[in-house]
């Protein structure tokens, strides 16, 4: 059995760092959710690639999360 994927959000609530949550159903529980939280302050500039990398590596990773029972 698996879940649906992700959800993914990109918040701005502190201005010095980058807060990333994903969120994924859980396979044999409908309404419970896993939340899986990152959040970085990159280089010092929110705006800078290397900020950005980082957040989409973040997602890269978490996006290929599926919950499922062997």
């Amino acid at each position: 059995m698996t879940g649906a994927p992700p959800t993914f959000s990109i918040t701005e609530a502190d201005p010095c760092s980058r807060i990333t949550d994903s969120r994924c159903t859980t396979a044999a529980a409908p309404g419970r959710w896993i939340s899986i939280n990152f959040s970085t302050p990159g280089d010092g500039d929110l705006e800078s690639e290397f900020t950005g990398v980082l957040v989409e590596l973040f997602d890269a990773v978490v996006g290929t999360f599926r919950w499922s029972y062997e």
